[in-house]
């Protein structure tokens, strides 16, 4: 049951820290298109069969940890591949977090 609390848990810091990566203060009206254009392509290739859903198949590489994450959260066990995901998990929120600290610190915003 805890290791099913901790993947479930992890998804959710994830989440949680990239909204705030790409909440409006911080991350660039580019860099937000940008993120949802990658979403879509994601989206496209994981619900169609054509070629381009084939040739965007590797545009769900990056959301490994989370599948891993969600899935030992649901089954409760946990394997070397899920610890290693885990693992990942934990470098996507400090990479995340200090993605973020240095987009606002490059920001010329005055939040007095």
């Amino acid at each position: 049951m805890t290791i099913g609390a901790i993947g479930l848990l992890a998804n959710c810091i994830i989440i949680s820290t990239l909204t705030v990566a790409l909440s409006v203060p911080v991350a660039t009206r580019r860099v937000q298109i940008v993120f949802l254009a990658w979403l879509v392509a994601v989206l496209y290739s994981n619900s169609n069969l054509g070629p381009v859903a084939g040739f965007l198949a590797v545009s769900r590489i990056p959301l490994a940890p989370l599948a891993a994450c969600y899935n030992f959260g649901a089954t409760g066990t946990m394997s070397w591949y899920d610890l290693l995901m885990l693992a990942l998990a934990v470098g996507y929120v400090v990479g995340l977090a200090l993605l973020a600290e240095f987009w606002l610190a490059r920001r010329d915003l005055l939040l007095q």
